[in-house]
């Protein structure tokens, strides 16, 4: 599970948790320190020390996570850049299984396309996978149009889901911990007529359906079924909307 920009994992333990209480082994970390900044290019060379330290913990009898993880069923998960961190691996790694992205930003005028900064949206594009995808409704300098949700699930494969909490702003996806320094990312950016508790409970709940339907999708009809019920209702209320991507037509 990948953070946002310059954000840490802690900001985002509400989800971490509530994915890690249906049985997922949930792996996060965060960058020392502010600078220097952390190109994309280097950041996407995390991920094989990080699953093979995992493995190792899987094998070795003291550890906590001995026997826990199934490192053949991976998913990556992220918000906004972390959520284009997670679908550059999804596009581009025959390991990982699905994706979970969270707002995710692809180029900026801030970061334009380049061998430090490749696009998640021509890798996804390329690679046709699908993936669930939960945006902001409320956009702001920090999820500008043309580099939010929208590119990523134009470039997903059918059978992925979107769905887009109407009033919810880009930082709302992170819990926070009322830091400066989570002060500082949250200014910018616009929040919605809802509360970040409100976002990230939508959010628990879509990672968990999304990951449901990969890994257990027999064994989840009944779940499954209820979540679907759950977005109905809220789509009816205008809270959110929800679209799976249908193939094309001729």
């Amino acid at each position: 599970m990948f953070n946002g920009f310059q954000a840490k994992a802690s900001w985002y333990t509400p989800t971490a948790n509530h994915v890690a209480s249906w049985g997922y082994v949930v792996l996060q970390y965060t960058l020392r320190g502010l600078l220097p900044i952390v190109v994309d290019s280097v950041e996407l060379g995390y991920l094989t020390p990080l699953l093979d330290w995992l493995k190792t913990q899987a094998n070795t009898t003291p550890s906590r996570l001995y026997r826990l993880p199934n490192t053949t069923r991976l998913a990556t998960m992220g918000h906004s850049r972390g959520g284009k961190l997670a679908a550059l691996h999804y596009a581009g790694r025959s390991d990982i299984a699905t994706a979970v992205l969270v707002d995710p930003i692809d180029n900026t005028k801030n970061t334009p396309e380049g061998p430090d900064y490749p696009s998640a949206a021509k890798a996804l594009m390329a690679a046709n996978r699908s993936a669930g995808l939960i945006g902001a409704g409320v956009i702001s300098s920090c999820n500008p149009a043309g580099s939010n949700y929208p590119i990523f699930f134009n470039a997903l494969a059918p059978g992925s889901w979107q769905m887009v909490v109407v009033q919810a702003g880009h930082i709302q996806f992170a819990s926070g911990d009322g830091s400066l320094a989570f002060w500082g990312l949250d200014k910018p950016c616009t929040h919605g007529k809802i509360t970040t508790k409100e976002v990230v409970d939508d959010t628990n709940t879509f990672a968990v359906a999304w990951l449901q339907s990969t890994f257990r999708k027999q064994a989840s009809q009944t779940g499954l079924a209820a979540f679907h019920a759950w977005v109905q209702v809220q789509a009816n209320s205008r809270a959110l909307n929800f679209t799976v991507k249908a193939s094309a037509t001729i």
